[in-house]
């Protein structure tokens, strides 16, 4: 990982002092695209990826991770909980003298208007429908549908909301 992008991202634009509305221009700085009205918590951990797109209206609470090198893409108007894991490498099961096998990245994608509840996470290949609610503590590994709460590890659908 390039050093001053750690550094400017992972250090000084997460740290608590820092006031919420000087985080966006420090991501943008950093090749991360990140809409001026992004609300973005402290402590955010950004991994190797810059391919991070962060729109209009979307509010990340404190100590989030997008851990990897896949893209992830928060459409407008999402709320992300405290402590939610974006995680868009994926490995296979190896053999015995190593169990971390080959890995993939993978992109995800969190529709307009979704709701991701606190110390959720959210694997590679995954798109959380516009307007669907991941529960709090959910692990989700597939597609999440338009306007449904999907809760539990794994993550299951257990209402349909209204459009």
């Amino acid at each position: 990982m390039n050093t001053r992008f750690n550094f400017i991202v992972n250090t000084i634009a997460a740290a608590s002092p820092l006031p919420i509305r000087a985080r966006p221009p420090l991501l943008r700085a950093c090749g991360l695209e990140v809409h001026r009205t992004a609300v973005i918590g402290p402590h955010l951990l950004v991994g190797i990826t810059r391919d991070v797109r962060i729109g209009e209206g979307v509010f990340i609470n404190a100590r989030c991770v997008v851990d990897g090198a896949g893209s992830l893409a928060i459409e407008p108007n999402v709320w992300v909980g405290m402590q939610v894991g974006f995680f868009t490498t994926v490995h296979e099961i190896g053999e015995a003298t190593r169990r971390a096998g080959p890995g993939s990245h993978l992109p995800i994608r969190i529709e307009s208007g979704a709701w991701i509840g606190a110390k959720s996470a959210i694997f590679g290949g995954v798109t959380v429908g516009r307007g669907a609610v991941v529960g709090a503590g959910s692990v989700v590994r597939k597609d999440v549908p338009p306007n449904t709460v999907v809760a539990g590890v794994p993550a299951r659908v257990v209402r349909t909301l209204e459009d």
